[in-house]
């Protein structure tokens, strides 16, 4: 198994790469480029096919031992390369995984932990949100004390309030007493765009990114009410049931009223998106899964009805909200 990896024609800090990204996503999708490997991996039975272009991880830890194989070669040739002599890293209370990384030897091998004991790694992902009327008041501790940042106030003055990693790490406390709602929107066009009215919270959670999303709202939202409004098709549906596992919470999405007479509609044939057949059920939308067609958000928020329809949700008016149901099958097939 050792020597038939590293005869597939890949450079070794890019076999960590694939092999890395497969852990992390526990999906691999179809490329020409990696074929091999991908026939290989299949062969070995760590992963096999899940949905057209598209491959899941099944046997992680044999995944585990070929990673540890592609680190092992990794030091071997950096050992090779260098003199004997000694490299002290600075001290340093916070470490980017990649900066870690490449200090064992490459930055795309994996090798992220920390460098000395009691340093944090990070991944410097930014939590991107807006609010209105809610009063959210963050606290952070600093040498000097306490800073505080109004959300609100942000979002007046700067259109958005933006918290990196490294900033929510001296996150001290979250208060915010008049919020009604948490919404979650998959776009980057609908969160930007979408009209914010007062109690409500509005947080970016693109689709392949939305965990420091719901890592905060799992902490400091858990009192309130959350919703997700993905696109209305299959990718969008799977990605709020993903999000809703992540959370813990029922799978819940907002489904504006005049959805069926949306400005455009797409057809599903030829945008690479998943079938109709893949998606979660969701009766509400049973014309657009028998026409094979779809709805981007963005069109929704565009529309002038977007304005009062985010003014009943808010309100507390459930007449628009889906609930998505989950199963034990559809959970692994999320995963």
């Amino acid at each position: 198994m050792h020597n038939e990896l590293f005869q597939l024609g890949f450079p070794v800090s890019e076999l960590g790469d694939i092999l890395q990204q497969l852990k992390e996503r526990q999906m691999m999708s179809e490329n020409a480029k990696e074929k091999s490997l991908r026939n290989y991996l299949a062969e070995l039975g760590i992963i096999i096919p899940s949905t057209r272009n598209c491959w899941r991880l099944v046997e992680s830890e044999r995944l585990e031992i070929l990673l540890a194989q592609v680190k092992q070669q990794i030091q071997q040739q950096i050992i090779g390369r260098k003199e004997h002599r000694p490299a002290i890293p600075r001290r340093m209370q916070r470490i980017h995984h990649k900066s870690a990384s490449a200090w064992r030897g490459n930055s795309k091998a994996g090798l992220s932990q920390p460098l000395v004991k009691g340093q944090v790694v990070t991944y410097d992902d930014v939590l991107r949100l807006r609010s209105q009327g809610t009063e959210l008041r963050l606290t952070f501790t600093c040498n000097s004390g306490e800073n505080v940042l109004f959300a609100d106030d942000e979002s007046r003055w700067r259109s958005e309030c933006c918290l990196p990693e490294r900033m929510l790490l001296d996150l001290f406390s979250v208060d915010m007493t008049s919020a009604q709602l948490i919404m979650t929107v998959e776009n980057l066009g609908a969160y930007v765009d979408m009209p914010l009215v007062d109690g409500l919270i509005l947080i970016f959670a693109p689709g392949l990114n939305y965990l420091p999303a719901c890592r905060w709202i799992s902490q400091y939202g858990q009192d309130i009410p959350w919703v997700h409004f993905p696109d209305l098709d299959p990718n969008g549906l799977t990605i709020a049931r993903q999000l809703s596992h992540s959370l813990a919470r029922p799978c819940r999405i907002w489904l504006p009223n005049f959805w069926p007479s949306a400005h455009q509609v797409n057809d599903m044939i030829g945008v690479g998106k998943h079938a109709w057949d893949s998606a979660p059920d969701c009766p509400q939308l049973t014309q657009l899964r028998q026409e094979q067609r779809w709805i981007e958000q963005e069109v929704l928020v565009v529309d002038y009805r977007c304005i009062a329809a985010i003014q009943r949700l808010v309100n507390h008016s459930g007449d628009e909200i889906v609930l998505i149901e989950s199963t034990e099958n559809s959970i692994e097939q999320d995963v």
